[in-house]
């Protein structure tokens, strides 16, 4: 995956293109992947792009060039196939820049995503100043420094449920396993909980559902196990054993109150 410039009918616009190679050599003709469109600010052009594999789908990030301050941020996007692309957010930067006089006030360069110890590593470049020659409000010397951020695993956006209850159905699918672990974020609470529930305090719960929506006996919410802080953790149904719905096609439906919900797998 390439950056380039003047090319196609965006000539003088930073687009992102598209090439495959088997030895490195000899590379198929370039596709236009990404470009600047209308839900774009004027002078956004896309600058660089770093894409890996992560599980069975890739994650992207993509740097977005303000070309008025010299500056960009990146977003983080989405693949299941390394050419079509989906924004997680389009709006809120994924790495945004730091303050003005710090190392990478300007614009930052990111590496692939590591897995390691249970948390994801991303190398990138800093840089302190603008992307120009010309002194900016950021400083008259653009200092490059090599940095580290860090999430969980799995974490790399959520879904967050305030007060008022949300609710999450998701399209049809199948799974393996016998175990549902969903990952969340549990709101702070303004007070200590106690054993009435408060209005600001974390709760999640889940329903399985056959593809048209329709109940599956013992799969309520009713049965479900609540989810009350945060991490990881188990979600069953008393008195039923899930590992029965193996490879039939069902959805799954989550409520969620006070809490970010980050992930959920079917394990084993």
């Amino acid at each position: 995956m390439t950056s380039g410039t003047a090319i196609g009918r965006h000539r003088h616009i930073r687009t992102v293109g598209y090439a495959e190679s088997d030895d490195f050599e000899n590379w198929t003709p370039t596709r236009l992947m990404l470009a600047p469109d209308d839900r774009d600010r004027v002078d956004h052009q896309y600058q660089y792009f770093t894409a890996a594999l992560y599980g069975e789908f890739y994650v992207g990030f993509l740097m977005v060039h303000k070309t008025h301050d010299q500056v960009w941020d990146t977003f983080l996007m989405s693949s299941r196939d390394g050419f079509h692309w989906t924004w997680v957010d389009r709006h809120d930067p994924f790495l945004g820049r730091g303050e003005v006089g710090t190392y990478d006030a300007g614009y930052m360069m990111p590496s692939g995503p590591i897995l390691h110890d249970g948390r994801i590593w991303i190398y990138y470049s800093g840089f302190s100043g603008a992307h120009s020659a010309n002194p900016s409000r950021l400083g008259d010397r653009d200092v490059m420094t090599v940095a580290l951020a860090t999430l969980p695993e799995d974490r790399w956006a959520g879904l967050l449920a305030g007060p008022n209850q949300g609710r999450i159905t998701t399209r049809p699918f199948t799974f393996e396993g016998s175990r549902l672990v969903v990952d969340v974020d549990a709101s702070l609470p303004q007070s200590i909980p106690t054993e009435t529930m408060n209005f600001d305090e974390c709760e999640v719960r889940a329903a399985l559902t056959d593809p048209s929506g329709g109940v599956i006996e013992g799969f309520t919410f009713e049965r479900s196990s609540r989810i009350l802080k945060s991490g990881a953790h188990e979600i069953t149904w008393r008195e039923a054993d899930l590992s029965r719905l193996q490879g039939e096609a069902v959805r799954l439906r989550l409520e969620i109150r006070n809490a970010c919900l980050y992930s959920f797998q079917f394990q084993g």
